[in-house]
């Protein structure tokens, strides 16, 4: 922590109230450090070290998870090769032994009838379960060789005994792999891997150029299983040095002789049941009598091991995962890592230790995996893959503890606190609490206690079904909103889980709908699976399109076999890859590549639950989509597209007989069918893609622009409630600031008649103009007023509200007059923007905000002078406006309430000794010492410092909450501040950064509200509390928690002070965790970014009232000059408005805003636009030609004629008007003329730029029609809560009326 060694405290007598904290600044750091990583790019991950178990952010690798496959037995039942029976038979006892050769081996290969032949393979494959089975079919004679790795013999069978073996209903086997094998006579072989679908097991896919025996497979299942086995003991030494905060835990070759002395596991145990295993009862805690002995363990070693096993069966653990005393104190710990491993996820899930961190991709040297290899023979280690369903099933055995926490949590139940202390407590043996849904806890819980009898209580069983409906409840309702930022809180705690991967498992949660929360555990294990086996299928797929492009045609081979082995059947290899390596071929010339460049490009890869992307020069793996996905590679679904129409050739090719012809037709039609729909994707993809797509691709998807009914009416409905919104805006403001008038002539006057009647008029006259802000209903438009002024204002508020450079500078203006800079931001900023009732406007306004702070931050010296910026201004307003804050409003005003009550230390609060010595002696004293001495003064110095932390702690719960989040537009300048203070301070920490953009927030969003003199109107409407004597103790409050955000705190120079140094480092540490979870780890995804090219085609209708437009335009005239430049077109437009529309605050104008007028003839861009339009008609009207030149030669038909006719055409002025299809023609040949002398088009390409605008506009059709959704849905909500607003604002004034009758 900054300690400052200049910080004073308050000066106050008993008698007095305090006004402020100190307000000097320290000036060097001494103590209490509480820094983050200083990562600039990245939020922190890393929480303050402030306690002795520091409070971590979850990371997770990005690696996937080793999967160890599951192989067939070692030791498969011996086979008699030279009895072949006629059924399938199988001992019950399987013996342990392989011979090495048939007892009787037969002297030459036997051909058997095809019916003996299915038996034979029956047989031999029953009775060695599990094993390989592989066929070998030479192309010359189409006779199939069956062999395994351990038999003599060789015996044939033809091809269709093959396929009869797998299609009888009888039949047991599937077949698993059909590969082709290039021998080294260049002949071709098939090999077929079958495996057994009754007796199976899982066997990787064969390597047809490596023939593996079964020792060799042994051998390769046993590394996998010593390897796993590592990774789990690592992740428990790691776990370990998490819990008990060590760093010299013993290495993976120590680790488990180590575990023999007890020591660590008893102080694992005191960390969770400290009343069981206290420090002072664990032996040797510091292990010097094991290691001066040679670490040789004593009989009093045991005592820790019996120690953590009473620990961890007072929690409930499973009996069946504890091992024994014995095995532990003998350094046979294999079980005891196992054991370790669950108690981390068991202890997790009761909220009592951190999670335990997946490993992948750990090395280990051949000395520890040899060792290991020798530790684990006869060990059985699947109870790794077991723990979840172990730890499911933990059987509920009650004892006098668990039954009197389960009755103490039924009668806590009325008491959150409590509440939530009773679900956690390990006696109760709840699991899934989670802190953020405490308040439905004990709504669920409450009702359940209804339905019982008077006498009834809750079991333990019933109170783990309350939680788990809530937590279902929560899982689906974020699933059901998209909303991942909500299931990441729900679900972070679980095992396994992997925040990279929220979005894998929103989607997969809302396929499955999981009905308990193991079930969502289950969920989340087979995302992270399906994720790992995403991303190694994505190597596979870049490696093989580097190997086609490389001409590695051998190792394009053998991965198409091994990576694509279900879909490569019986087909020639050689003209697969030929296949393949045309495609990319022309994809490379299609997209005019350089296959050398490749930077920061990405590969996508689709699986079950979503898509990843790999980058194609250093292979790193990112989940949420880049801004280069390279165009040219094969995907996988590509790939397999191609395999499955040269597999349809080969069949219908290899098909004869009578029903040659029709499988032919079939198999004709399938591929025909196949090439439609690839053509069809090809052509969407050249109008997504292409930057010079083709006539003929746009007029295919050019009936996407025309206008629906059901557009028609949206864009009515959005219209109008946009206009009825602004207008509520504006009533609100006024009846807001009216009502506050009001109040305080309320509080002012005296009783008398007279006065009480201005109240009324007064009353009356608010009422009144209330009514007609809502009521008057004639908006001016163009239409209405058809002159150049109307049409200055379209342009002019158009480029004020989409080039933010101008109301920043206007703005910068205002920096040392917060309260001009409130006044221009109410009435001119917010309304140009629409109040953000979209997402366009909100966007742009944020983006203005972010360029206002930057510009600020420019003239700051120092990081911490931000947090005072006039800013603050403007995050109190966009607050009341956007953040939805209501119950954190209200339980703070209940804290000023409370304060309020609390006589004592009205009289007696004071943190300065020496001033309160002084007071209460009437001696002077320059000796702190000395004063503390006395014992009033120490009593009322110690009650003030438990009284300030007391509240401060208090307010700063309520505001740093997980359950409030910032506002999309507070939290994206606050990043953006955040980046341009790193940018500006460069030698300046992140946590530093991080603490000032804190206090900036605290200091705009919740000083004022602390601080508010009437408690904002909570209290009562009249006769308010006078709360000003509490006022001053309220300030010093606050300041105190602005200092703790920011890390201020007492050095050893003021000893007397340090205790306050506790609250200041807890306050700054969930601030600053409240900052990365909810800010940085959670951006705003709804702000676009500067690229704004929202305004192409939908231009945006602004609704002002002649009042706003009055002030802005005045500001801007008075200062135009210095704020736009005296050449640009814009400062032009305002010189030509040659008088000021009326100050009218009733009268509404309708601007639609554009950056052209419609009578410019040298304005290329509404030519260009213009023309874009005429060209779109003509294709709607089904005009042929291959390209805009052929279009506008091609004689016009009648029925062309007859479909343009139906379509509306308007002038400039946006009026009606008749028009022909030759006359539009003649139009955009005109136009076209013009714009290739301005170069912005060229005959020479057939004016491809206007085609590839279309496409553009295409593409973007989908795009606009999502976003008037949104923009539907959200100005619905916003008018349905501004008319509440309205509402409970004429319920006061009807309330005041009726007070006022009375009197």
């Amino acid at each position: 922590m900054n300690t400052p060694t200049t910080m004073t405290t308050t000066t106050i007598k008993p008698t007095t109230i305090p006004t402020t904290l100190p307000t000097t600044l320290p000036t060097t750091p001494t103590t209490l450090p509480t820094t983050l990583p200083t990562t600039p790019t990245t939020p922190p991950t890393t929480l303050p070290t402030t306690t002795t178990t520091p409070t971590t952010i979850p990371t997770t690798p990005t690696t996937p998870p080793i999967t160890t496959p599951t192989t067939p037995p070692t030791t498969p039942p011996t086979t008699t090769p030279t009895t072949i029976p006629t059924t399938p038979t199988t001992p019950t006892t399987p013996p342990t032994t392989l011979p090495t050769t048939p007892t009787t081996p037969p002297t030459t290969p036997t051909t058997l009838p095809t019916t003996t032949t299915m038996t034979t393979m029956t047989t031999t494959t029953t009775t060695t379960q599990g094993k390989i089975i592989q066929l070998n079919c030479n192309n010359d004679n189409e006779i199939l060789s069956f062999t395994h790795s351990s038999d003599n013999y060789i015996q044939s069978v033809n091809d269709k005994d093959v396929n009869e073996i797998v299609k009888s209903n009888e039949s047991q086997f599937v077949i698993l792999s059909r590969n082709l094998q290039l021998s080294d006579d260049s002949s071709n072989t098939k090999s077929y891997q079958f495996t057994d679908k009754i007796n199976s097991s899982h066997i990787e896919p064969l390597n047809i150029n490596s023939s593996y025996t079964m020792e060799k497979l042994d051998e390769k299942r046993e590394n996998e299983r010593v390897y796993e086995y590592l990774l789990r003991l690592n992740e428990v030494r790691n776990w370990l040095k998490e819990c008990l905060q060590l760093d010299n835990i013993a290495n993976e070759m120590e680790f488990e002789h180590n575990l023999s002395n007890g020591v660590l596991l008893a102080r694992l145990a005191h960390t969770f049941a400290p009343h069981i295993v206290p420090l002072s009862k664990i032996f040797d805690i510091d292990q010097n009598y094991f290691n001066t002995n040679g670490q040789i363990c004593c009989y009093r070693h045991t005592d820790n091991i019996s120690l953590w096993k009473d620990a961890i069966r007072s929690i409930h653990f499973p009996e069946v995962l504890i091992p024994d005393t014995v095995d532990i104190y003998e350094g046979r710990n294999i079980k005891t890592v196992f054991s370790l491993f669950a108690l981390a996820k068991y202890l997790h899930r009761m909220h009592r230790g951190p999670s335990i961190r997946r490993e992948e991709n750990v090395e280990f040297s051949p000395m520890t995996l040899n060792d290991v290899r020798e530790r684990l023979k006869n060990s059985d280690l699947s109870l790794f893959g077991n723990i979840d369903e172990i730890l499911a099933t933990i059987p509920v055995n009650l004892n006098d503890t668990n039954i009197e926490a389960i009755m103490q949590l039924n009668n806590s139940i009325n008491d959150k606190v409590i509440l939530l202390k009773c679900l956690k407590c390990f006696d109760t043996n709840i699991s899934y609490v989670n802190d953020l849904f405490i308040d439905r806890y004990q709504e669920e819980l409450i009702n359940q206690r209804k339905i019982l009898g008077i006498n009834e209580f809750l079991n333990c069983k019933q109170i783990q079904a309350a939680i788990n409906k809530v937590n279902l409840e929560k899982i689906h309702l974020a699933c059901e909103n998209n909303n991942c930022n909500d299931l990441l809180m729900i679900i972070c705690n679980l095992d396994d889980f992997k925040m990279e991967y929220i979005s894998f498992y929103m989607y997969a949660l809302k396929n499955y709908s999981p009905l308990t929360m193991a079930e969502v555990d289950k969920v989340i294990r087979k995302v992270n699976q399906n994720v790992a086996i995403a991303i190694i299928k994505s190597q596979d797929t870049l490696h093989l399109n580097l190997f086609l492009l490389d001409d590695k045609k051998d190792k394009a081979k053998k991965l198409l076999l091994t990576s694509w082995n279900s879909i490569i059947q019986n087909i020639s290899l050689s003209e697969f890859i030929a296949r393949l390596t045309e495609e990319i071929i022309i994809r490379k010339k299609k997209w005019e590549s350089n296959i050398n460049e490749r930077n920061d490009e990405y590969l996508r890869e689709r699986f079950n639950d979503g898509e990843l992307f790999i980058n194609v020069d250093n292979e790193k793996i990112i989940y949420d989509k880049p801004n280069k996905i390279i165009k040219w590679m094969l995907t996988r679904e590509e790939i397999e597209d191609i395999s499955t129409m040269i597999n349809d050739k080969d069949d219908m090719d290899q098909k004869d007989g009578n029903d040659n012809e029709m499988k032919l037709e079939k198999a004709a039609t399938k591929i025909q069918q196949w090439w439609k729909k690839r053509l069809f994707s090809k052509n969407f993809e050249e109008l997504k893609i292409s930057d010079k797509p083709s006539l003929r691709v746009v007029r295919q998807f050019i009936s996407l622009l025309l206008h629906t009914q059901n557009d028609e009416t949206e864009n009515e409905e959005l219209k109008k409630n946009r206009l009825y919104a602004t207008k509520l805006i504006n009533a609100n403001e006024y009846l807001k600031e009216k009502m506050m008038d009001l109040d305080e002539k309320i509080v002012q006057i005296s009783a008398n008649k007279i006065q009480f009647q201005e109240l009324r008029s007064l009353l009356k006259n608010i009422r009144m103009e209330a009514n007609d802000y809502i009521a008057y209903d004639k908006p001016l438009s163009v239409s209405d007023k058809n002159d150049i002024t109307m049409k200055l204002y379209e342009i002019i508020f158009f480029h004020l509200q989409t080039k933010p450079q101008y109301f920043v500078k206007l703005m910068g203006k205002y920096s040392n007059n917060p309260n001009g800079l409130s006044d221009l931001f109410r009435k001119s900023v917010l309304p140009v923007y629409s109040y953000g009732m979209s997402n366009p406007e909100m966007s742009l306004l944020a983006l203005l905000l972010a360029k206002y702070l930057h510009e600020e931050i420019k003239q700051l010296n120092n990081p911490i002078d931000f947090r005072n910026n006039s800013s603050t201004v403007i995050l109190q307003i966009l607050m009341e406006l956007y953040g939805k804050m209501e119950l954190q409003q209200q339980q703070i005003a209940e804290l000023n309430q409370n304060l309020n009550n609390i006589n004592y230390y009205e009289q007696y609060f004071n943190l300065n000794p020496i001033n309160l010595f002084e007071s209460i002696t009437g001696s002077k004293t320059t000796n702190i010492n000395k004063a503390m001495e006395n014992a009033i003064v120490n009593k009322i110095f110690n009650n003030s410092k438990q009284f300030l932390i007391h509240w401060a702690i208090a307010y700063a719960q309520i505001i740093f909450t997980k359950t409030f989040k910032y506002p999309d537009i507070i939290r994206y300048i606050a990043i953006s501040a955040r980046n341009n203070l790193k940018k500006h301070f460069p030698t300046q920490s992140d946590s530093t950064i991080i603490q000032v953009i804190n206090a900036w927030l605290y200091n705009g969003c919740w000083m004022k509200v602390i601080t508010a003199s009437e408690s904002l109107n909570m209290i009562s409407e009249i006769g308010k509390v006078n709360e000003y004597k509490t006022l001053a103790i309220r300030k010093v409050i606050s300041k105190f928690i602005e200092y703790s955000i920011l890390n201020f705190g007492y050095s050893t120079e003021k000893y007397w002070l340090n205790s306050l140094n506790d609250a200041i480092t807890k306050i700054n540490t969930i601030s600053k965790l409240h900052f990365i979870k909810f800010i940085m780890q959670n951006p705003p995804c709804s702000i676009d970014d500067e690229k704004w090219k929202k305004y192409e085609s939908y231009r945006p209708i602004l609704h002002l009232t002649m009042c706003q437009l009055h002030v802005t335009l005045q500001k801007f005239q008075n200062d135009v000059n210095e704020i736009i430049s005296k050449n640009s077109q814009l400062s032009q437009f305002i010189a030509n408005v040659l008088s000021l529309p009326i100050d009218n605050i009733k009268q509404y104008v309708t601007l639609h805003l554009h950056p052209f007028t419609s009578n410019e003839t040298d304005n290329y861009d509404e030519i260009f636009r213009r023309t874009m339009q005429y060209v779109e008609n003509c294709l709607l009207s089904g005009c042929p030609g291959n390209n805009l030149t052929q279009l506008l030669a091609h004689h016009t038909l009648q029925k062309e004629e007859e479909i343009f006719r139906k379509f509306l055409h308007r002038n400039n002025n946006n009026q009606h008007i008749k028009l022909t299809l030759d006359e539009t023609k003649c139009h955009i040949i005109r136009q076209l003329s013009t714009l290739e002398k301005a170069k912005r088009v060229t005959s020479i390409n057939n004016y491809q730029s206007i085609v590839t605008a279309i496409a553009k506009e295409i593409n973007k059709t989908d795009e606009y029609r999502k976003i008037r959704q949104i923009d539907l849905i959200t100005m619905r909500k916003l008018v349905s809560e501004l008319e509440k607003t309205q509402l409970d604002y004429q319920k006061r004034l009807e309330r005041y009326a009726k007070l006022f009758e009375k009197i």
